[in-house]
């Protein structure tokens, strides 16, 4: 969409029109044109003197990010490929920063790319989540975050990345992604007041022809998982990627006084996941008593609720 700047301006200067009915006509057309204006709004906040005009500028570009993040939510829950990097990037946004998805992904592919030059065919599978905790915990210095568990940033995919510390959805989440990458059947266990991974059987026989041609080639595929059996074994990457059994698990919800439950032993998908995400959200801006965070959180959830 083509953005004619000489519009823009004349747009942003009426913003601060004593009229407000004047003010108003030139904020709706801001609104209008969506998006796109985005990063000519933010270039404009840093020329205007006017408090007024700066007022209004932010409550404009908070709107369209918001606006955003709502159609790039809504879309993800209807496509049929749930690519949770992509969504989670658009999640980060709330943190009012922009998310720079191209960089994002790029850093993601360089800690893929790591890891998989010190795999090897012949090691065990447990061999090889021993070497990519070495990467990820060791190497790269990832780490819970338990001095301030529950500080927003700590979900935010740029700030995991930049600082290196996470939540335990957040950790498991960039860990599944890095493994799944490299062929590694990993996946999100939606547990009650935690979050871990699984790791599965591959059904081999559900590999056809395409299959063995894309990972030949280094392509992603789906992997073909057994969904009906038990995990192998499970992983906390909020305790560098400790390795345990369903037994610890078991103990572990017998510690917690919680009864146990089939689901809480099985993989969940990445809709479950951006929707513990954003609770944990809730939580985390409730703690801050930010009321207006928590309510644009919710609005998100009601999306991923709507059938």
């Amino acid at each position: 969409m083509s953005i004619d700047n000489n519009k823009i301006n004349a747009l942003v200067s009426l913003l601060g029109d004593s009229d407000s009915e004047v003010s108003e006509i030139a904020r709706n057309e801001i609104l209008n044109i969506g998006k796109e204006v985005i990063p000519f709004l933010e270039d404009s906040y840093l020329l205007i003197e006017s408090n007024q005009q700066k007022d209004a500028l932010d409550s404009i570009i908070h709107k369209l990010k918001m606006e955003k993040i709502h159609t790039e939510l809504a879309v993800w829950k209807k496509g049929d490929q749930k690519d949770l990097l992509s969504v989670w990037c658009s999640i980060s946004e709330l943190s009012g920063r922009d998310i720079d998805h191209a960089k994002i992904t790029k850093e993601v592919e360089q800690l893929k790319v790591e890891i998989w030059l010190g795999l090897q065919s012949n090691q065990s599978v447990v061999e090889k989540i021993s070497y990519f905790n070495h990467v990820f915990f060791d190497k790269k210095g990832f780490t819970g975050d338990s001095k301030d568990y529950n500080h927003p940033s700590n979900s935010f995919l740029d700030t995991v990345m930049q600082n290196k510390k996470g939540n335990p959805i957040s950790l498991s989440s960039l860990y599944l992604i890095i493994a799944q990458k490299l062929k590694l059947p990993v996946y999100g266990v939606n547990l009650p007041q935690h979050f871990v991974l699984a790791y599965m059987n591959l059904d081999i026989d559900l590999l056809d022809n395409s299959d063995i041609v894309e990972l030949s080639q280094g392509n992603e595929i789906d992997l073909p998982i057994d969904r009906d059996s038990e995990p192998l074994f499970y992983i906390n990457p909020f305790n560098k990627g400790t390795i345990f059994s369903k037994k610890h698990l078991e103990g572990f919800l017998k510690e917690l006084k919680i009864q146990p439950n089939k689901a809480y032993f099985q993989i969940c998908d990445n809709e479950a996941i951006i929707r513990r995400m954003l609770r944990n959200l809730q939580v985390s801006y409730a703690k801050m008593n930010n009321e207006i965070k928590k309510s644009e959180i919710d609005l998100l959830i009601d999306i991923l609720d709507d059938e």
